[in-house]
């Protein structure tokens, strides 16, 4: 990044932060879609160890059904 500041190509940073961002956001709407979202997903505090664990684990990864419906964002488009 240090490179492209040095260059004068602050717009390509700011480009690819835009893309990145458009995309995160698709893939959280897709995973808020097919498992809920994280927020209805609570922790109870009776669990055990084991249970605390699965349970954060699953609150920090997209089932595998979400994943199946993530898709390549296509940028080739945004050169044209």
């Amino acid at each position: 990044m240090a490179c492209l500041i040095e260059k004068g190509q602050q717009e390509l940073i700011d480009w690819t932060k835009e893309v990145l961002s458009l995309v995160i956001s698709l893939r959280k709407r897709i995973v808020e879609e097919v498992d809920g979202s994280s927020s209805q997903n609570q922790l109870d505090d009776d669990m055990d160890d084991d249970a605390m664990r699965e349970a954060l684990t699953m609150l920090r990864q997209p089932s595998n059904d979400a994943m199946s419906k993530f898709e390549d964002y296509c940028i080739y488009s945004w050169f044209y």
